[in-house]
């Protein structure tokens, strides 16, 4: 069954570069402040609860075109209290969240500073 989609006209897509994400969601999700409809193209998932293919069928991904992609907002999971490093456990199912790459810078577009980074994921499960 899909779910409600809020009133959007044809050909709208959901498309924000990585400097846009960062800026405009994610800065301002952190600060609190409310974003018209952020709430359906970036939802509040645990990434660390679920395995990805439950999180994938409960939030809409079946119904996707090919060239769409889902996005999540999601606190980390640290290993330790006061340390920095994070726990990329999944529930108990046995799986991990594994780098893929080293990562990339992500600058402003105006004054060339680094505002986040972007990294690639994938789920490993043991067996």
């Amino acid at each position: 069954m899909q779910e409600h989609r809020p009133f959007l006209p044809h050909g709208f897509q959901f498309r924000p570069s990585d400097e846009e994400l960062i800026e405009h969601y994610l800065k301002k999700k952190d600060s609190g402040i409310f974003i018209p409809l952020a709430e359906y193209f970036i939802r509040d998932c645990n990434l660390y609860q679920e395995k990805p293919s439950e999180i994938w069928d409960s939030h809409g991904g079946p119904f996707l075109n090919a060239d769409e992609d889902l996005y999540f907002f999601t606190h980390l999971k640290k290993k330790f209290s006061k340390g920095s490093r994070i726990d990329r456990k999944v529930g108990s199912s046995g799986g991990t969240w594994q780098g893929e790459d080293a990562g990339k810078d992500i600058v402003s577009g105006q004054s060339k500073i680094k505002i986040g980074s972007k990294k690639r994921f994938r789920y490993e499960k043991q067996g």
